[in-house]
């Protein structure tokens, strides 16, 4: 049995004192020295003390960054884009500009002026060394403008055949949609893509982008994107997108039997429907444009899961044989009637305000100023009720009094509010050319385009994975904007998958807090007459950022 003991101890050598701490053990009941060390004389020992307590650290973002980046080096981008955009060898090459505004984008997006100072306080600054000079915004605008559509066009196409041919991203299920993003261009500066139009954000005041996508069932990993001009309408740009689209689907080598599309009701045309006919799909219709199809009652569904029931039938829609499938959804139903509801009541509320102000007219309390007329009334409340059911869901009546003045009297139509909540609230209207598919299938093929919409909310996200802002103005670098925006989806959406595929049940969110909070801290010990000395170190983890570090191998990434 040994004891291990450490103790400081001195020797007086030629009248100085030298100290020394030994670590001893008790070997069969005696004491035996078995390491010892010097510290030195005193005076060292007291400039050591002080110098501890002058000791700095310094904090860097490590885990989403290390981790975003390993997602890079695993699809080998950077040398895939600096293949098709090559440069003289001098300095940072376009793919590495590219990565770093691509990590970037998911971790704090920021302008070009300020991605240095981001990009020293990650560990980015170790992985991707570059100066403050080369991450210049004049420098990040040279390199984008080495970049051309047709180069993203090749690159993507690259990275979506690896994606589906190495990393096995199921391709069976193919997600379609467009949104587009506000900018604050000038009207006056020239660009095609940059138009006004109907902007889903309400700013329809301001130049925006559209951005179609295609993403995979498999997570948000995006296999194609295309930027188009912000006032087309969501059916002229699918068929603007489809040749390319379809292109890249053949490319991939995959068939009919291979692919199902998804898409929405906003990119229906005859003309688009034509085109897709040599894949299958899955869309939804307008539901109000076949009545007799909303006419018929719930008796009539047959349950698919708890809460929702589905009936299955056959039509020649847009010129083509489809199987056509109306879901109704109870928590839908619910949903809908709330928002109803809610407008019903502050129409409701603004009609109130708008009798009892004609009432006050009527008393004479109002002795200045225009009297209300029949015509001014009819088209103020006209504009009240405007807004989807609201003028079939409130009657009113104007009546004029014996002095001229306006009585405005209102109800709400219940028999109305009763056959809209019976024919159409909680119902969708779905269709396919996969004929035999049942309604469970046709549901939830078409219930995966909610990849689609958290890959939106993702880019319309202020702090992770952002579009926003956009601070480039003319459209070739418009084009490269959203090129590495998308880039970034890319990224995140194979660390997210990773992750899972590894056995961990987490959200997007959770993964992107559990990884920031993971820093590297650099530890900067005074030495007299001497450079610093630097030890690295990472914040103590939680349990599960010890599991992501793990999955990850972030390990090959901290500081030797």
């Amino acid at each position: 049995m040994y004891d291990l003991m450490a103790s400081i101890t001195h020797k007086l050598i030629n009248g100085h004192t030298y100290y020394y701490i030994r670590e001893c053990q008790r070997v069969n009941g005696k004491p035996k020295i078995i390491w010892q060390k010097y510290l030195g004389r005193a005076d060292d020992l007291a400039e050591r003390l002080d110098a501890m307590e002058q000791v700095t650290a310094e904090a860097f973002a490590f885990g989403l960054p290390a981790a975003l980046y390993a997602q890079a080096e695993r699809l080998g981008l950077i040398a895939l884009i600096d293949t098709h955009c090559p440069k003289r060898a001098q300095g940072l090459s376009v793919g590495q500009y590219l990565v770093l505004a691509a990590i970037n984008r998911v971790c704090q997006p920021t302008s070009k002026q300020h991605i240095a100072e981001w990009h020293q306080r990650t560990v980015l600054r170790r992985l991707l060394p570059a100066s403050t000079a080369a991450l210049s915004s004049q420098r990040f605008w040279d390199h984008m403008a080495l970049v051309s559509t047709e180069q993203i066009q090749a690159i993507e196409q690259k990275l979506a055949e690896y994606l589906h041919r190495q990393l096995n991203i199921d391709p069976r299920y193919l997600l379609y949609d467009t949104t587009n993003f506000f900018t604050y261009i000038e009207t006056d500066t020239p660009g095609e893509l940059a138009q006004r139009g109907h902007n889903k954000q309400k700013r329809n005041d301001l130049r925006q982008l559209g951005l179609a996508l295609l993403v995979s069932r498999d997570g948000p990993v995006p296999l194609f994107h295309a930027l188009y001009p912000g006032q087309l309408h969501d059916s002229r740009e699918f068929t603007a997108v489809l040749t390319p689209l379809l292109a890249r689907l053949a490319v991939l080598g995959l068939t009919a039997e291979d692919v199902t599309l998804v898409f929405d009701k906003g990119n229906n045309s005859p003309e688009n429907i034509r085109r897709c006919a040599a894949y299958h799909y899955v869309g939804a219709l307008v539901a109000t444009h076949y009545p007799d199809l909303l006419a018929i009652p719930l008796s009539a569904y047959a349950d698919v899961a708890p809460g929702v029931k589905a009936y299955l039938t056959s039509r020649t829609v847009y010129g083509q044989e489809h199987r056509l499938c109306l879901v109704w959804s109870e928590a839908f139903a619910a949903s809908q009637e709330r928002g109803v509801r809610l407008q019903l009541d502050k129409r409701l509320a603004r009609l109130a305000q708008e009798a009892e102000r004609l009432e006050a007219w009527i008393r004479g309390e109002h002795q200045s100023g225009r009297p209300p007329t029949r015509a001014s009334v009819q088209k103020k409340v006209s504009q009240m009720l405007r807004g989807q059911h609201m003028a079939k869901l409130i009657t009113f009546n104007l009546q004029e009094t014996a002095e001229g003045r306006v009585r405005l009297t209102y109800a709400v139509n219940e028999s109305a509010f009763d056959e809209l909540k019976a024919k159409l609230f909680g119902k969708n209207l779905l269709f396919t050319n996969r004929l035999a598919w049942d309604a469970e299938a046709i549901i939830s093929t078409y219930h995966a385009q909610y990849h689609v919409e958290d890959a939106f909310r993702q880019l319309k996200n202020p702090h992770h994975v952002s579009f926003y802002p956009v601070y480039h103005w003319t459209d070739q670098k418009l084009h490269v904007h959203a090129f590495y925006c998308v880039l970034a989806l890319l990224l995140a959406g194979l660390l997210l998958r990773e992750v899972r595929q590894a056995g961990l049940t987490i959200s997007a969110a959770q993964l992107y807090e559990q990884l920031e909070t993971l820093q590297e801290i650099v530890l900067l010990y005074p030495r007299p007459r001497r450079t610093p000395k630097a030890v690295t170190k990472l914040t103590q983890m939680t349990t599960l950022q010890e599991q992501l570090y793990a999955t990850l191998k972030l390990e090959r990434y901290t500081a030797r």
